[in-house]
Formats: C-alpha cells, sequence, structure tokens
C-alpha cells in the first residue's frame, strides 16, 4: 500500500464495505481521484469494465485499484483481464492478513499484466 502514497487511483469495487475500502486507500495515502461501487458479489461485465476505464480515464487516474476479492473474481477471465490492463496498471492492494509475503502479491499481478501484454 505504501507504493501507492501520492498516485492518482481509481477505485472499484464490488464489497460490502466499500467505504472502507476508499478509506484504506486514502489512509495509505493514495490520491483516490474516482471510484465505482457496485453491490456486494456483483460479478462485473465486459461493458462495466470498459466503463471503469473511460472513467479512471477521465478522472486522469495513473492506476485501477480494486479488492482482492473482486481481483478473484475477474482473474478467470481472461477478456477482462485485458480490458483492464490496457492503458492503465490494475493495482490490488492486500487489506487484510497475509498468509504469503507482502510482496508475493504484487509479483503475481506484475507477472500476469505482462503475460497479457
Amino acid at each position: 500500500m505504501k507504493r501507492l502514497r501520492g498516485v492518482a487511483c481509481f477505485a472499484f469495487s464490488a464489497i460490502g464495505n466499500p467505504e472502507r475500502f476508499t478509506a484504506d486507500l486514502a489512509r495509505a495515502g493514495a490520491r483516490v481521484v474516482g471510484e465505482r461501487r457496485f453491490r456486494d458479489h456483483h460479478l462485473f461485465t465486459h461493458a462495466e469494465l470498459g466503463e471503469i476505464m473511460q472513467r479512471a480515464r477521465e478522472a486522469r487516474a495513473d492506476v485501477l485499484v480494486t479488492t482482492e476479492k473482486d481481483f478473484v473474481r475477474m482473474y478467470s477471465d481472461p477478456d477482462a483481464m485485458k480490458l483492464l490492463t490496457g492503458e492503465l496498471l490494475l493495482w490490488v492492494p492486500v487489506l487484510t492478513a497475509r498468509a504469503v509475503p507482502a510482496n508475493a502479491l504484487d509479483a503475481m499481478v506484475m507477472e500476469l499484466i505482462e503475460e497479457l501484454h
């Protein structure tokens, strides 16, 4: 999360308490320039992911940020991942207790992004 300090972020999530997610990002020093919230357990459509990208561009975000829970749901859809990793970096901060070193998830996300390009 420290890597997001001062970075213009567009947050999106489909969780029960999106306000806490946004507040956690702000507490970590991220500049949340926009966000899109969906109801808990929402399955993102490709149209919605396209809208997220458009809104992030309009907000001049440097990165997209989502939750681990939402990332896991999108990870199994290669087309969805391609929609989200075209121009902006997709960042998935680990906000819960970790069973792996903090750098492991960052490395996994970066590896996935490289594979998609």
